[in-house]
């Protein structure tokens, strides 16, 4: 009778809708039943249950696959619990794609930089920077910081400055594209990349001024409608790209092989050095 008593208590918890547990994560529902259990004993029974239905579900996925990350970190963190829901979203867009968690970028100077979401899809490639934050925000699309507004009691607010997602986002692209431009792709059709910046719905746009600017700054409940739009252009890759690319992309899901060949390459770019000076002095 397992099935049949997650149903009536997921029934109960969203108040009459048959909503699986996938289902009541992807709306943003069920959070507070996997942190704080109910005070009715036979609610609590259904909520175990749930809890163990939405985990086996959640293991299935291929963002835990790419993050290890369970449910309960997921909702236990802020900042993993946006990603997941905007990665929850783009399992709707249409078409061929794919997405890629937490993707780390080399770049020339040894370093690295972190995409929270990439998806790579017949119409393009899109670059997502996630934040997922609460009250106003302020900010100017040429202003190198922009700033985040709360209610600190007794009407009196916090001010929060934050870097530019803008500029953060033109960073990202800049490096994804470099690199794969080193890994040999150039097939780069106009308008390939597509920089979004996702706000929480908790937010509010309270000033933002962007001007001359081409990157899509929104609420994650519009994320859908707008990509819709940018659907509408001529496909761009084919799914044997989409498949080379990924194929290209995905071992940088893993931090510690991106420092380990970026280690690799300056170890060889200075084994090149030494060679050209060792030739140098042996011409002179």
């Amino acid at each position: 009778h397992l099935d049949e008593q997650v149903r009536i208590g997921v029934l109960i918890l969203v108040g009459g809708h048959a909503l699986g547990a996938s289902d009541l994560l992807a709306r943003g529902d069920g959070e507070e039943l996997l942190k704080f259990p109910p005070r009715s004993a036979a609610l609590r029974h259904c909520v175990s249950y749930w809890r163990i239905i939405a985990s086996i579900q959640h293991k299935k996925t291929d963002y835990f696959a790419q993050t290890k990350r369970t449910l309960w970190d997921v909702y236990c963190n802020t900042g993993t619990k946006g990603e997941y829901l905007l990665w929850k979203q783009l399992q709707k867009v249409p078409g061929y794609g794919k997405c890629l968690c937490n993707c780390y970028i080399p770049k020339p100077n040894g370093g690295m930089t972190e995409v929270d979401l990439l998806f790579v899809h017949e119409s393009g490639i899109y670059v997502f920077e996630s934040k997922n934050l609460g009250g106003w925000i302020f900010g100017n699309s040429h202003d190198r910081y922009w700033t985040q507004v709360l209610p600190n009691g007794r009407g009196r607010s916090k001010k929060n400055p934050f870097y530019n997602p803008i500029r953060q986002n033109q960073g990202h692209l800049k490096w994804l594209s470099n690199y794969l431009h080193i890994s040999g792709f150039n097939f780069v059709p106009e308008g390939l990349f597509h920089s979004y910046i996702i706000f929480s719905d908790r937010c509010t746009f309270k000033k933002l001024t962007l001007n001359d600017c081409t990157d899509h700054v929104i609420h994650r409940r519009n994320v859908l409608a707008q990509l819709n739009i940018d659907l509408l252009q001529n496909n761009k890759l084919t799914p044997a790209q989409i498949d080379k690319l990924y194929a290209c992309l995905s071992p940088l899901l893993d931090p510690d092989h991106v420092k380990e060949q970026i280690h690799l390459s300056a170890m060889q770019t200075e084994q090149e050095t030494d060679t050209d000076i060792d030739l140098l002095c042996r011409t002179e």
